[in-house]
């Protein structure tokens, strides 16, 4: 007894530990076709012992620790039945079977494995397929309230994933119910196994209409074959965090009527989050999974495919900049696409570049001169729209996916100097900086690692870059004049502002060579209003001109 109590006394302890060290995924289920206790884990360390007990019925950890504690008030031959290990294999999974037939049918069991409790219910395999054929037989004559009732009183019995249980413990049973029927509907005879599969998936569908699942790990394992199944096993760790955390966030609240449906439009949402969410953050990486895989997402590429080599990576860019849904990744991508089309009969050659970078490789200059509209929300700033229009479609700047540009927001410093890699630096190497205000997950992290790199930025002081601040209009004039480098010049003349008082010392060169070259003016003819936040699209006509000018003779 003394020996019996130390092992349980250890596992108690395992059970407390566990606590702390989360084990990924455990599915405890009766096998479909032996009377064994399936038990099935990962995340565990190679050949680890995993403990496992199972309690007699009626009896819960509670009566486990009560006759396990120093001074026992039941007897631990009362409460347990069984107790063993079982061996993580040497990937860290744990795929083995338990005896059952000394356990009386009927009844539910408490399954502990590492200090967890699952419950199983333990009945014969003659009895499961006779509910089965009840369940086939019920939805071939379209009864779905016999249907219901014979899952209702049954799920605990037919080899369902616990997991998935546990999530559906708010999910009506009715519309579970519902899908359920028309995936068993006409399938004639299936196995426990086949049953359970089709009850999981069915069940995992209910749940995210009703919005309740927000762990990949359950939809990994629902869908562990077909298609999500093998986009998945691709593309997973290609996926940055906020775009997995974007993927659970938009399969949930859906409205699928079948498994199928959800199945297509799961891997889809997986899809288009590695293309928008890619660690690797280039141009090759978001287009190679959009070639290979958009046999499943289902783009019409046909006007994509007609693009240059160098205009398609401008595009998915621009795609993958604006996060589309898949209600409107279509209509997105048909908006970037249409003005490059138009563009090889509207490009004006512009000049090489020079200074500290390379001015978009050549591929923004064939935009210089392009007029065709593509937001809604420009009417009213003509004198920007040529440069927004040219910007946007040599993917240096982007709109909010709705069609508008926001032209009258002000541009945050990290916004702008993502602006500027994008134009001057796309292809550039990221370098060392010490701003405490940037964290190395930050979407504009490698922009301002490369910007550092190149000693166009220096930040505010004390360690900060000024993430979240909107930059002023003579800090975007230090920025492009350090761009240009001894390409851009202060002419020994020069008519000042009238507000040149207001003029930071270490910006009044940048200012006045950006003025003698013709790529700023002021807000009025005389005033440059130094300190004033820039809107997007004051920042969209400097960068344009700036490209426009920098590039030509005698500059």
């Amino acid at each position: 007894m003394k020996n019996r109590t130390l092992i349980c006394s250890v596992i108690i302890i395992a059970a407390q530990l566990c606590s702390i060290s989360c084990y990924a995924y455990t599915k405890v289920t009766q096998s479909g076709t032996n009377d064994t206790a399936v038990i099935k884990a990962d995340g565990y360390s190679i050949y680890e012992a995993v403990p496992v007990m199972i309690l007699k019925t009626g009896k819960t950890l509670t009566n486990l620790e009560n006759a396990t504690k120093d001074t026992p008030t039941e007897d631990i031959s009362d409460v347990v039945g069984y107790m063993g290990s079982l061996s993580a294999d040497k990937d860290g999974n744990v795929n083995n079977e338990i005896d059952l037939t000394a356990f009386a049918t009927g009844n539910t069991y408490g399954i502990v494995v590492n200090g967890v409790l699952y419950n199983l219910k333990y009945v014969t395999n003659a009895y499961r397929n006779s509910v089965i054929s009840d369940m086939i037989y019920a939805a071939d004559n379209d009864d779905l309230l016999t249907l219901q009732a014979k899952f209702s009183a049954n799920k605990d019995c037919l080899s369902i994933d616990n997991n998935i249980l546990d999530v559906c413990s708010s999910v009506s049973d009715s519309s579970i119910t519902a899908i359920l029927m028309t995936a068993i509907k006409g399938k004639g005879t299936l196995t426990i196994d086949q049953m359970s599969e089709i009850i999981n998936k069915a069940m995992l569908t209910a749940a995210l209409n009703a919005n309740k699942v927000s762990d990949k790990e359950i939809v990994d394992h629902i869908l562990a074959d077909g298609q999500y199944d093998t986009v998945n096993s691709a593309l997973k760790d290609k996926i940055k965090l906020s775009g997995l955390n974007n993927f659970i966030a938009r399969i949930n609240n859906q409205t699928y009527t079948n498994i199928s449906g959800a199945e297509s439009g799961i891997a889809k949402e997986l899809i288009l989050n590695a293309i928008c969410y890619p660690k690797a953050e280039t141009t090759s990486e978001i287009q190679t999974i959009l070639e290979n895989y958009n046999s499943i997402l289902g783009l019409d590429l046909t006007k994509f495919n007609g693009l240059s080599s160098e205009n398609k990576g401008n595009a998915i860019r621009n795609f993958a900049t604006q996060k589309p849904t898949l209600a409107t990744m279509q209509s997105v991508l048909d908006s970037i696409v249409a003005p490059l089309l138009k563009s090889s009969e509207t490009q004006i050659p512009s000049g090489g570049g020079g200074g500290g970078g390379s001015f978009g490789g050549g591929s923004v200059g064939a935009f210089i001169g392009m007029q065709n509209g593509v937001f809604n929300d420009v009417g009213g700033y003509s004198w920007a729209q040529e440069a927004i229009t040219s910007l946007y479609s040599a993917g240096i700047i982007s709109g909010y996916g709705n069609g508008n540009f926001a032209p009258q927001n002000n541009i945050k410093r990290e916004e702008f100097v993502t602006i500027a890699v994008c134009a001057f630096y796309k292809d550039g190497d990221m370098g060392t900086y010490s701003f405490s205000d940037v964290s190395e997950y930050a979407w504009y992290y490698k922009n301002i690692a490369i910007a550092a790199n190149y000693g166009i930025i220096s930040g505010m002081g004390e360690n900060l870059f000024g993430v979240g601040r909107n930059i002023t209009r003579q800090d975007m004039a230090v920025i492009l004049c350090r761009i240009a480098g001894d390409r851009l010049k202060k002419p020994e003349n020069y008519n000042v502002f009238s507000d040149d008082g207001d003029i930071a010392n270490y910006a009044k060169e940048a200012v006045y060579a950006l003025r003698a070259a013709g790529v700023i003016n002021g807000v009025s003819t005389s005033e440059f209003a130094p300190k004033k936040n820039a809107t997007r699209a004051e920042t969209a006509v400097m960068v344009y001109r700036f490209l426009s000018i920098i590039g030509k003779e005698g500059v």
